[in-house]
C-alpha cells in the first residue's frame, strides 16, 4: 500500500494520532526496534533524481553509524535494542521486490541517458546502486561486519549503551526486517515473567508497521518516524539532526477503533470485544493491498475505500455470529458472508463508472459531428428518427412501462458488467477463455493469499515457497463459494541469497551477483533470459502516481531458476560460496572483562578494549509453536493506570461522531472527514463547585491538556463570577471577577476552545472554569544543605499557562518510571573518576574529575583550566575575509537601473517557451537565482540577508553587468514592463523570430554557467564558509600555541555549585538566563551524545524560534569528532545544538563568574598586519627591580596565570616596530593610565592590584595595588593620519609610557603606607596634559572628566558601514569605564564619529552629576523644575524616554557643553576653576589645525591636591563591575536595559555591524496568541545609568533577560561617603563577594 496516502489517510481520520515530538518530549521506553532498510536507503542514496549525486561507501557507513547513535540517544530504551535488516524474504515478497529493483534500475538509467543528452559532465566515479542493498552482495556483507564494530565499540565506550541488550539481526537471517522483531515479540510474550506493561517503541517507514504493532495487542506500543511533508515538492533533509520525528501512539490507535465501530455496542449480538475488532481491522486492510497481494479492483485508499469497508463490516457483523478474524485464522463462512455484501460495491462502482463513460463517449460523438459535414446517409436519418421516437414513447409512457424499462436498463448494465469482467481478465490475467473452473481458482487464490497474510502477521511464515501468481486481483463479486476450502501451507526452506539475487535483480544490476551467474542474465542461450527484459511496461491500474505502477515483468520460474544455477555453482569461489548461505543473529551484552579485539571496521580504529560478548542466536532458538503464542492481552494488564508518555482517550468520558471540520494536521487543513471528538462537560458554574475544586487542586499538581496530558502545579482557579488563588504564604485569597476580568475569562476560554478543535479534533464545550498554574519544565537532582544525598525535584515554568478545567484530569493514577529513583547518596550521584561541571564562580563551566572527599557536602574535585581565545582577535579575523556588500540602491545605481529590476533579476524570472524546438519545456527561469525568500536562501559570496533586506557583492554587480552587455533587449523589456509581471514570453523578449532561437540558446548556455558558479548555497543567517574557516583556523592556531598551557585545581565544591552531565533531554537549561550570541564559546554538557562530553567550540549562527527551547544553535567546535558535520569550512567539525545542551562559557566570562587562564601572548596574522600582543610579567617586573638590575623578557615568551579580578575584559597589545624599539621598549615595563596612582587628600600613592598575579605570600599581595590597563597600540603607517588607522582613540604615546614609569620608580619601595616625594605630582600632572592635548576636543574633554574623577579612560570601537551613495561611514561606540556602551551616529570619518560619540556621553555624564548633586541637596531646599524641555502632549510616563529620544534635536553641542559646565561648576566646585573648552570657532578648524591649536589653547594646570574617592555610594549606583566584560569579549552594542514592559525582547549583533533580526520568545500559549511589541531603541545606553526621570515616575528595576527582580541592587538614594576611609582598608564589593537573590516575577496578560 502506499506509504504516504495510508499514514496521511489515518492521521487526518484520527487527529490525535501523531504527535511531532522533540526529544525531551519523548517517553522512556523499554524497547527500540529498528527497521533497518529504511536507514540504510536513506543514508546511501537520499537524492535518485539527482544523476550526478556520488557517495562513497565510508561515507555511507558513517552515516548509518550517525543515524544510529541519533535514535538510540532520542528513546535512550532501557533493556533491550533491536537492529533488523531485511534477509532472504519469502517468495510472496519478491513479487514485489522484483518489480522495485527493475522499475529503479529502468529510471536511473534514463536519468543518465538524459544528462547526458543535455551536454552535461557526469563524475566519472560509478554510481552507487541502491540494488546492492539486497542480502548476499558484498557490500551487505561489508556493512555486516561494520555494524558488529560499531555495536561493540559503543557497548565498550558509552556508558548509555552498557545497560542494555543489543541483538542485531543481519542479511544473512533469512526474513524481512519488522517480521523478525514481530518474531522476537512473539517470543518474549510467551516467555515466563513477561512484564504485561512493557513499553515498546519501533522505528521504521512502511506503513504496514502499523497493522504489525496492532496485531500484537501490546497497549503500549508507539511508532516512531521521520516528519512527511504532502502537498507541494519539498527539499528532502538529508542529515537526521534536521529531520523532525513523529512518535504514532498505538494506544490511541486502538482507542480510535473503538470510537470508529462504537455502534456495534449497541447492534452486536454477542460481547463486544476491542482486541477481535482490531483484528477484524487488520483483516479489511489486506482487501486494500500490501507487499504480498494486490487490492481488490476499484478499492483505493484514496477513493474512500475504508470508510466503504467500515460500512459494510458494521452492516453485516451483527448478522454473523461472530468475528471475521480468530487470532490469525480465516472465519470462511464469516468472510463469505461480508464478500457476498461487499460484491455490490463492484456493481455500483461500474454503473457509475459505466455511465460516465457512456457521457464522455457522447459528449466526443457530438464534437465529431459537429467539426464534421451534415450526414446525409438516409441510413442515418431513420435511425435518429427512431431514436427520437423511442425517447418520446420513453417520455411519454405511463408508470409500468417505466419500471419496464428501468429492469431493461439494469440488465443491459449488468451484462454491459459481465463483459467488462471478461475482458479484464483476458487483457490482464493472460486468460484466453473464461470459464468456472478459472474463476473458481481466482476466488481461491485471493482468498488462499488472505490466510496466508494473517498467519505471517500473526504466527509468522506459515510458507516460504508460497506467493500469489498475478498481478491483479479478481473482482469482488467472483470471489465467492469458499465457504468449505481447505487451506494447507508447506513450510519450505526460505532462498539461498544467491537465488535471491537471481530472482530480483535486473540484468543492469549484474555486476552484484558473482561472475558466473551474470551470464545466466545476459547469454541468449541461459534457460532464465527471457525472466529479464530490459525493456517493460507499467500499468497504475487506478492508481495516480508512477511509483504505485504494477509492473509488468514475468514471474520467475523457482525450478528452472535454480536448476539453471546448479549448472554454474562449481565456479564460485570459497568466499562467494560463503556468502550464499544463511547464519544467525547475535546477541550483545556488556562484559566488565577486557574481551580483547573485537570486530575490526575498515574506517576506523580498533577497540582497544573490548567489553561487548558477542552470542549467536539462531532462529531455532526463538522458533514459538502456535499453541505456545499467546493471543490478544497478556494476563495482568492495567488498562485503567496511565503510563506517562503514553495517552489514552478513555480516561475521560467522551463521545465522537465522523465530521468534516478541517482539522489542521500535517500544517494544512484536512480534506476528508475527521473523528471528532466532545467531551461530555459537567455545568461547573456555581460558587460552591469552584470553591470544591479550589480547594482539592490548589498547590497540588495536575494532569492536564487531555489527551496528551502534562503536569501541571495549579496556583489559581476561577469563573465568572469569583477568582481563587494562593499567596506568598498559601493563603488563599478569594477575588471577585470584575467586567474586565470575565471579558478576558472568555477570550481565554475561546482560544483553547479553538485550539482544540482545530489542531486535534476535540469540542471541548463551553468552559465555566480556568485553571492556572506552571507546566512541568522537567526534574532534577538537587542536594541535601546536609550532605547526605540528592533529591529528585521537578521543576516547574516560571511563566504560568491557563487550561481549561475540563481538559483535565484529576484523581488520576499515574505510573511515571523517571521518578522510581529519587534519591542518591553523594558518592553514588556522584562517583569516584565521573565528569562534573562547575556552576560556581570563578569556574564557572569548567569541567572536573571527581575524587571523593565527600566531606558534609562538599565534593573533591579535580578542575581543568584552559586558555581561552581573544574574541578581539577573532573579529579582527573574520573583518579581514568580510565580503563587501551594498544595498540594493547602491548596487543599482553602479549599473544604472532601478533597484526593483535588481531584485527581480537576481531572483526568479519565468520565460515562456512556445517554439517548435522546446515544445518540451514550459516555462524557462532567466533570473539568476541569486536569493529566494521561499525557500529562504542565500548565494554565499554573491547576496547577503540582514533583518529582510538583501544586500549584494561586487560578484553580483559584476555578473549583473555582463547579463545586461550580453541581453540588452531583454533588460530593455524588463525595464518597461510592471513590476508585478514575472513571466514573459519569448516572443516578448527576442521578437525577431530569425534570431529567436540562437538568443535562447545563448542565454540558455550562459545562465548554466552562471548557476554552476553560484551553486553554493546555504540558510539566511548562516555565517559564510570563509568565515567559518577563518575561525577553525584561528583556533586551530590558539590550540597548537596553547595547548601545553592547561592547568588543573583541586578543590573542595559544595555539591549544589556541581552539575552532573546529562544523558536525556528536558526543558532545563544548566545556565538559565545566559544570553547566547553570535561567536559566543560553549562547552557540551550531554553525555553519550554525537558531540563529545567537554568538547568546546563557537557559535556561528542562531536560527529564529518564537519557542527559545526549539532555538538551534550551529557550533563549531575546536576538533574535530566522528559525527560532526560541516557549515562550509575547511572540515567538519560542526553540529547543531539545542539551548539545553551546552553552557554559555562567554555569559560566564561576561558577568564575572568564569576566569579562564590570560594567554599573555597571542600571535595573530592578518593579510593587512603582522601584529603582537605582549602582556608583562610584573612577577619578573617586581624580582628585577627588587634586585636592582635591568628587566630581562623575551620576547616570545608566554605566560600564563588566572586573569586578575579588575582586569578580564582588558589585554596588553604593544606594537614592535622595529627590533631596536623592542629593546627600547623592553627597558621599561608599560603601563595605562588605569595604573595611575590613587592620590588622597595629603599626597599620592601608589597602588597596584595585588589580586593580578597569583602570588604565594601575603605580603607581595599587600605590596601590589595596580590596574594593568590593556591597551591595544596596533600597526600605523607613517603616512596615514592617526584616526584613519585601527588605533583606539585612548592610546598613550610611547615617551608618556616611559615616563609615567620613570615616576612611578622614583618611589624608593612599594609599601603604600609611604608618601610619594612631592616632585612626583607637577610630573604627573604635566604628563596627563601632554597626553590629553594630542586628541581631539570632545575626546579629550571626556577622558580629561574620567581623569579628575580618578576612573580609567573610555574605550573606542568603530563599525564600518556604506551609505545610499556607496561611500564609506563610521560609526562609533565608546565603553565608558563604568562598563557603558554608548553608540553615534554614522559619520565620513574616524575623528568626526569619535567626536560625535563623546559629545554624547560628555553631556550624559555631566547631567548625571547634576542629578545626584540635585538629589543630595533636596532634603534642604525645595524641589526645583527640571530644566529639560518636555513636551506639553507627552504623558508624564514617557518623560524620560522623550528626553533621550530629542537628544539629536538640541541645536548645537557647543552651547550644551558650555551650559553643562557651567551647571557642573556651580554644583561640584565652585570655588575651583574649570578649563574651559575652545570657541567655537576653533573647534570647526579642529581636524584640520588640530595640533596647533590645541597649542595655542591657555593651559590651566591644576593641581591635583584632591582626587574623588574612587569608591563612591553615588558612583557604585551607576556603575556597573569589570568582571561582566572578560578579556577578548566584546561589550554588547547595546545593553539590555530596564524598560517598563513585560515583554521580553531580544536583539542580537552582527559581529561586521549588521544588526540581527528581533526574537520574540514567547514562552507559553498564551503568549503566542497575544504577543506584543516592545519598541527597541538600538543607540541607547542603560536607561539607569542616564539622568533620573521625575520622582512621580519609578521605573521597576527589572531584568529583561531573565525576567527578575534583583532584590539587593543599591537604592537610589545618595549617601555621603566616608571622609576618613582608608583605600587599604576599604575593598570594593564584586559579584564574587555578594551573593545575588533573585525573585521571579509573573506578569500577567
Amino acid at each position: 500500500m502506499g506509504v504516504p496516502k495510508f499514514f496521511r489517510y489515518m492521521s487526518e481520520r484520527y487527529p490525535c494520532l501523531s504527535e511531532l515530538v522533540k526529544d525531551y518530549q519523548i517517553p522512556e521506553f523499554d524497547n527500540l526496534y529498528l527497521d533497518m532498510n529504511g536507514i540504510i536507503h536513506n543514508c546511501s542514496h537520499p537524492n535518485d533524481d539527482d544523476p550526478h549525486f556520488r557517495i562513497t561507501e565510508e561515507t555511507i557507513v558513517k552515516n548509518i553509524f550517525h543515524y544510529l547513535e541519533v535514535l538510540f540517544q532520542m528513546i535512550q530504551p532501557q533493556k533491550l535494542f533491536f537492529m533488523a535488516i531485511d534477509g532472504v524474504a519469502p517468495r510472496a515478497k519478491m513479487n514485489q521486490q522484483r518489480g522495485r529493483r527493475f522499475r529503479s534500475a529502468h529510471t536511473a538509467a534514463e536519468q543518465t541517458k538524459e544528462a547526458i543528452s543535455r551536454g552535461e559532465t557526469l563524475p566519472s566515479e560509478e554510481r552507487f546502486d541502491s540494488n546492492c542493498i539486497t542480502p548476499g552482495t558484498p557490500f551487505m556483507v561489508r556493512l555486516q561486519s561494520e555494524l558488529e564494530y560499531f555495536v561493540a565499540d559503543k557497548m565498550s565506550n558509552d556508558p548509555l549503551w552498557t545497560k542494555v541488550q543489543v541483538i542485531l539481526s543481519g542479511h544473512q537471517v533469512p526474513g524481512e526486517g519488522e517480521h523478525k522483531i514481530m518474531d522476537y515479540i512473539r517470543y518474549m510474550k510467551s516467555r515466563p515473567g513477561y512484564n504485561p506493561h512493557t513499553r515498546h517503541c519501533l522505528y521504521g517507514l512502511d506503513a504496514d508497521l502499523i497493522m504489525l504493532g496492532l496485531c500484537t495487542h501490546e497497549p503500549y506500543f508507539s511508532l516512531l518516524r521521520e516528519e512527511v511533508k504532502f502537498g507541494r515538492k519539498t527539499k528532502k533533509e538529508t542529515s537526521v539532526d534536521e529531520t523532525q520525528f513523529y512518535l504514532l501512539h498505538l494506544s490511541l490507535m486502538r482507542d480510535y477503533l473503538g470510537l470508529e465501530f462504537q455502534e456495534l455496542k449497541e447492534t452486536l449480538p454477542f460481547e463486544y470485544d476491542l482486541e477481535s475488532i482490531i483484528d477484524d481491522w487488520v483483516l479489511m486492510g489486506f482487501l486494500v493491498g500490501n507487499d504480498f497481494i494486490p487490492h481488490l479492483p476499484d478499492l483505493h485508499i484514496s477513493k474512500g475505500a475504508l470508510p466503504i469497508l467500515y460500512r459494510v463490516y458494521m452492516d453485516v457483523l451483527p448478522k454473523v455470529e461472530g468475528y471475521l478474524n480468530e487470532q490469525g485464522t480465516l472465519n470462511l463462512k464469516r468472510f463469505q458472508k461480508f464478500m457476498e455484501t461487499l460484491a455490490n460495491f463492484d456493481y455500483d462502482q461500474f454503473r457509475d463508472t459505466f455511465a460516465d463513460i457512456k457521457f464522455l463517449e457522447g459528449k466526443r460523438t457530438a464534437n465529431t459531428t459537429t467539426s464534421n459535414k451534415v450526414n446525409n446517409d438516409p441510413a442515418y436519418k431513420d435511425e435518429l428518427a427512431a431514436l427520437i421516437k423511442d425517447t418520446d414513447r420513453i417520455l411519454l409512457s405511463d408508470d409500468d412501462d417505466e419500471e419496464e424499462f428501468e429492469e431493461t436498463e439494469d440488465e443491459s448494465i449488468m451484462a454491459e458488467f459481465n463483459l467488462h469482467k471478461e475482458n479484464y481478465y483476458k487483457n490482464k490475467l493472460d486468460y484466453n477463455v473464461i470459464t468456472d473452473d478459472v474463476m473458481r481458482s481466482q476466488a481461491e487464490g485471493y482468498i488462499r493469499a488472505l490466510q496466508w497474510n494473517l498467519n505471517y502477521y500473526y504466527n509468522g511464515c506459515c510458507s516460504w515457497a508460497w506467493y500469489y501468481p498475478h498481478h491483479y486481483a479478481p473482482y469482488i463479486s467472483d470471489i465467492k463459494g469458499f465457504e468449505n476450502l481447505k487451506i494447507d501451507f508447506d513450510l519450505g526452506q526460505p532462498f539461498l541469497p544467491y537465488e535471491q539475487l537471481l530472482a530480483v535483480l535486473p540484468s543492469l544490476s549484474k555486476e552484484l551477483l558473482p561472475k558466473p551467474f551474470q551470464d545466466l542474465m545476459t547469454e541468449e542461450a541461459s534457460p532464465i533470459r527471457l525472466y529479464y527484459p530490459e525493456k517493460f511496461e507499467t500499468d497504475l491500474n487506478g492508481k495516480q502516481h508512477e511509483w504505485e505502477a504494477v509492473v509488468l515483468i514475468p514471474f520467475i520460474d523457482e525450478e528452472t531458476l535454480i536448476k539453471s544455477m546448479k549448472m554454474v555453482e562449481h565456479k564460485l569461489t570459497a568466499d562467494e560460496k560463503n556468502r550464499n548461505t544463511h547464519g544467525p543473529m547475535h546477541l550483545f551484552k556488556y562484559s566488565k572483562k577486557n574481551l580483547g579485539t573485537g570486530s575490526i571496521s575498515k574506517y576506523f580504529p580498533s577497540i582497544e578494549d573490548n567489553h561487548a560478548e558477542k552470542i549467536a542466536i539462531h532462529r531455532e532458538d526463538i522458533f514459538v509453536d502456535i499453541s505456545d503464542l499467546v493471543k490478544g492481552l497478556c494476563p495482568g494488564l492495567q488498562m485503567d493506570v496511565y503510563h506517562v508518555g503514553f495517552p489514552s482517550l478513555h480516561l475521560i468520558p467522551i463521545t465522537a461522531q465522523l465530521q468534516r471540520r478541517n482539522v489542521k494536521v500535517f500544517q494544512s487543513p484536512s480534506l476528508g472527514e475527521n473523528m471528532i471528538i466532545k467531551i461530555d462537560n459537567k455545568d461547573e458554574n456555581d460558587i460552591e463547585s469552584i470553591q470544591h475544586i479550589a480547594k482539592e487542586l490548589l498547590g497540588n499538581t495536575l494532569y492536564v491538556n487531555w489527551p496528551h496530558l502534562e503536569e501541571i502545579k495549579v496556583t489559581a482557579v476561577s469563573n465568572t463570577t469569583v477568582k481563587l488563588s494562593f499567596n506568598e504564604d498559601e493563603q488563599l485569597i478569594i477575588r471577585e471577577m470584575s467586567e474586565t476580568d470575565v471579558q478576558e475569562f472568555n477570550l481565554l476560554a475561546q482560544g483553547i476552545a479553538k485550539m482544540f478543535i482545530t489542531t486535534r479534533g476535540i469540542e471541548i464545550g463551553k468552559t465555566h472554569v480556568l485553571l492556572r498554574g506552571h507546566t512541568l519544565k522537567g526534574t532534577k537532582f538537587v542536594p541535601r544543605q546536609d550532605g547526605s544525598g540528592v533529591d529528585l525535584t521537578k521543576v516547574w515554568n516560571e511563566i504560568p499557562t491557563t487550561i481549561a478545567y475540563q481538559t483535565s484530569v484529576p484523581g488520576l493514577e499515574v505510573i511515571d518510571p523517571s521518578l522510581k529513583e529519587s534519591y542518591f547518596s553523594l558518592e553514588e550521584y556522584f562517583p569516584i573518576g565521573s565528569k562534573v561541571f562547575v556552576l560556581d564562580a570563578p569556574f564557572y563551566g569548567c569541567q572536573a574529575d571527581v575524587l571523593g572527599g565527600f566531606i558534609s557536602s562538599r565534593v573533591k574535585i579535580n578542575i581543568l583550566l584552559e586558555p581561552e581565545p581573544y574574541i578581539y582577535d577573532l573579529k579582527e579575523r573574520l573583518e579581514s575575509v568580510s565580503t563587501e556588500l551594498f544595498y540594493a540602491n547602491t548596487a543599482a545605481s553602479k549599473l544604472s537601473i532601478n533597484s526593483h529590476l535588481l531584485a527581480k533579476i537576481t531572483g526568479t524570472i519565468f520565460l515562456a517557451i512556445e517554439t517548435y524546438e522546446d515544445r518540451n519545456e514550459k516555462k524557462m527561469n532567466i533570473g539568476m537565482n541569486l536569493k529566494s525568500n521561499k525557500r529562504n536562501e542565500e548565494v554565499v559570496g554573491y547576496t547577503k540577508k540582514f533583518d529582510n533586506v538583501w544586500m549584494y557583492s561586487q560578484k553580483t554587480i559584476d555578473l549583473l553587468g555582463e547579463y545586461i552587455q550580453r541581453f540588452p533587449e531583454l533588460i530593455n523589456v524588463l525595464l518597461s514592463t510592471e513590476n508585478t509581471k514575472d513571466t514573459f514570453s519569448s516572443e516578448d523578449m527576442f521578437p525577431n523570430p530569425s534570431t529567436r532561437k540562437q538568443k535562447l540558446d545563448d542565454l540558455k548556455k550562459w545562465l548554466s554557467e552562471i548557476r554552476s558558479l553560484t551553486k553554493d548555497k546555504q540558510t539566511c543567517g548562516s555565517m559564510e564558509p570563509s568565515k567559518v574557516a577563518a575561525i577553525e583556523k584561528y583556533m586551530d592556531e590558539f590550540i597548537a600555541e596553547n595547548l601545553k598551557h592547561k592547568k588543573t585545581v583541586t578543590l573542595s565544591v559544595k555539591s549544589q555549585n556541581l552539575f552532573k552531565p546529562i544523558s536525556k533531554l528536558d526543558k532545563l537549561k544548566a545556565d538559565e538566563g545566559a544570553d547566547t550570541r553570535v561567536l559566543d564559546r560553549v562547552v557540551c554538557i550531554r553525555s553519550s551524545y554525537q558531540v563529545p562530553l567537554g568538547f568546546k567550540g563557537t557559535v556561528v549562527s542562531i536560527s529564529k524560534s518564537n519557542i527559545d527551547t526549539e532555538v538551534v544553535y550551529s557550533v563549531i567546535f575546536d576538533k574535530e569528532f566522528p559525527n560532526s558535520v560541516s557549515f562550509g569550512g575547511s572540515t567538519s567539525r560542526g553540529y547543531k545544538l539545542c539551548r539545553m545542551s551546552f553552557i554559555n562559557l562567554s555569559h560566564a566570562i561576561r558577568n564575572g563568574l568564569y576566569k579562564p587562564l590570560a594567554v599573555k601572548k597571542t600571535v595573530n596574522q592578518t593579510p593587512n598586519s603582522e601584529k603582537q600582543n605582549t602582556q608583562l610579567s610584573i612577577w619578573e617586573h617586581l624580582q628585577s627591580n627588587s634586585n636592582g638590575s635591568e628587566i630581562k623578557l623575551k620576547c616570545r615568551e608566554e605566560k600564563i596565570t588566572l586573569a586578575p579580578k579588575e582586569s578580564w575584559r582588558r589585554q596588553q597589545k604593544k606594537e614592535f616596530q622595529s627590533q631596536n624599539n623592542v629593546s627600547k621598549i623592553l627597558q621599561t615595563p608599560t603601563e595605562t593610565p588605569n595604573d595611575r596612582h590613587h592620590i588622597n587628600n595629603n599626597s599620592i600613592k601608589i597602588q597596584l592590584n595585588a589580586e593580578a598575579c597569583e602570588f604565594k605570600t601575603i605580603a607581595l599581595k599587600k605590596m601590589l595595588k595596580i590596574q594593568p590597563e590593556d591597551n591595544f597600540v596596533p600597526t600605523q603607517n607613517e603616512n596615514e593620519p592617526e584616526y584613519f588607522s585601527n588605533k583606539p582613540v585612548n592610546y598613550l604615546p610611547e615617551t608618556s609610557l616611559h615616563e609615567l614609569k620613570t615616576v612611578e620608580l622614583q618611589c624608593p619601595n612599594y609599601n603604600t603606607n609611604e608618601q610619594v616625594n612631592e616632585n612626583v605630582i607637577p610630573k604627573l600632572n604635566s604628563l596627563m596634559e601632554s597626553i590629553v592635548q594630542e586628541k581631539s576636543t570632545m575626546v579629550v574633554a571626556l577622558e580629561k572628566y574620567y581623569i579628575q574623577k580618578g576612573y580609567s579612560l573610555p574605550k573606542y570601537s568603530f563599525i564600518n558601514l556604506v551609505d545610499d551613495s556607496g561611500f564609506k561611514m563610521y560609526c562609533a561606540e565608546v565603553i565608558l569605564p563604568n562598563g557603558v556602551t554608548m553608540r553615534g551616529e554614522p559619520k565620513h570619518s574616524y575623528i568626526e564619529a569619535s567626536e560625535e560619540v563623546a559629545s554624547r556621553a560628555l553631556v550624559i555624564v555631566q547631567q548625571m552629576d547634576a542629578n545626584k548633586n540635585n538629589e543630595h541637596s533636596i532634603q534642604n531646599k525645595p524641589p526645583k523644575s527640571d530644566r529639560r524641555a518636555v513636551p506639553p502632549q507627552q504623558a508624564p510616563s514617557n518623560v524620560f524616554m522623550n528626553w533621550i529620544t530629542s537628544f539629536q534635536s538640541q541645536p548645537s553641542y557647543q552651547s550644551q557643553q558650555l551650559h553643562h559646565q557651567q551647571q557642573q561648576q556651580q554644583q561640584q566646585l565652585p570655588q575651583q576653576q574649570q578649563p574651559k573648552p575652545p570657541p567655537p570657532q576653533q573647534q570647526q578648524h579642529q581636524h584640520q589645525q588640530q595640533q596647533p591649536l590645541l597649542q595655542q589653547q591657555p593651559q590651566q594646570q591644576q593641581p591635583y591636591s584632591q582626587v574623588p574617592q574612587y569608591f563612591e555610594h553615588s558612583t557604585q549606583h551607576f556603575r556597573t563591575p569589570f568582571q561582566q566584560y572578560p578579556p577578548g569579549f566584546s561589550v554588547p552594542a547595546q545593553q539590555s536595559f530596564q524598560i517598563p514592559y513585560p515583554q521580553q525582547i531580544y536583539r542580537q549583533q552582527n559581529h561586521i555591524g549588521f544588526p540581527l533580526q528581533q526574537q520574540q520568545f514567547l514562552n507559553y500559549q498564551q503568549e503566542l496568541q497575544y504577543s506584543k511589541a516592545v519598541p527597541v531603541f538600538t543607540s541607547l545606553v542603560n536607561p539607569s545609568q542616564l539622568p533620573q526621570p521625575p520622582v512621580h515616575w519609578q521605573p521597576t528595576n527589572r531584568n529583561l533577560l531573565n525576567n527578575d527582580y534583583v532584590m539587593n541592587s543599591i537604592p537610589n538614594t545618595y549617601h555621603q561617603p566616608q571622609q576618613n576611609m582608608n583605600y587599604q582598608q576599604y575593598m570594593p564589593t564584586t559579584p564574587n563577594d555578594t551573593p545575588m537573590v533573585i525573585i521571579k516575577k509573573i506578569y500577567p496578560l
